[in-house]
């Protein structure tokens, strides 16, 4: 796929943290960086604005915050593969995925649990 270089302004600890992640994933930085924001712009744009409105958070916030994103991730992943596997399959709130409200019902679903 063609694409576009962009740039980005990371302190150095974030900097080094994603250099070490990419190389134990065995990926290039740049591919990291390419997944992190391709899910940022497909987000609705009340998710977008809640995680850049996060990134200013204390530690102790972020740290909560990475772990419930995490575990978001896990579970859509699982649901994913879920649907690969059962093509009938539906997501826990039964309906499609197909409106903002929908992806929203269904986020604030998977963090409840």
């Amino acid at each position: 796929m063609a694409g576009r270089t962009v740039g980005a302004h990371l302190d150095e600890r974030s900097a080094d943290r994603l250099g070490r992640i990419a190389d134990s994933e065995g990926r290039n930085p740049s591919q990291l960086v390419a997944v992190a924001t391709r899910f940022l712009v497909d987000m609705s744009p009340a998710a977008r604005r809640a995680l850049i409105s996060l990134d200013s958070c204390k530690p102790e916030e972020r740290e909560f915050v990475t772990r419930l994103l995490g575990r978001a991730a896990l579970k859509a992943r699982e649901k994913v593969v879920a649907s690969r596997v059962n093509p009938r399959y539906s997501p826990v709130t039964n309906s499609p995925l197909d409106t903002e409200d929908a992806i929203d019902t269904e986020a604030v679903m998977a963090a409840r649990r």
